[in-house]
């Protein structure tokens, strides 16, 4: 058998690509907005871990679609990925302080323009 003259190229997979129905699109989003405003009305640890899996899973998602993790991007998505992080830290900060979960009006209003961002 003859050997060829190029060598061959190494095997590289391919990220598979999975389009989002709207209605699934619409699910999470709203799933997204109901954590947030559940974590604001009623802030408990199960709120509270509940946001944080939904934020994680979110930025996992776009860090597996960009190839890159997203926290050293500038654009919106990461933006609002930040603030909302940034945000439940100070909250998980000041609850192991202060030993009571509760949510400021500025930290509502960050985790509300966070969620809206993501989803929009």
């Amino acid at each position: 058998m003859a050997q060829s003259k190029k060598p061959r190229k190494g095997y590289k997979p391919k990220a598979i690509h999975l389009p989002m129905m709207a209605e699934s699109r619409d699910r999470m989003a709203m799933k997204l907005h109901l954590n947030v405003e559940t974590l604001i009305t009623s802030p408990s640890s199960d709120a509270f871990n509940e946001l944080c899996k939904k934020i994680a899973s979110l930025t996992d998602a776009l860090s597996h679609l960009r190839g890159r993790p997203i926290i050293d991007d500038r654009d919106a998505a990461a933006n609002a990925i930040r603030t909302a992080v940034s945000t439940l830290s100070q909250i998980q900060e000041r609850s192991e302080r202060t030993e009571t979960l509760g949510v400021t009006d500025l930290e509502a209003l960050s985790l509300r323009n966070a969620s809206g961002e993501l989803v929009s």
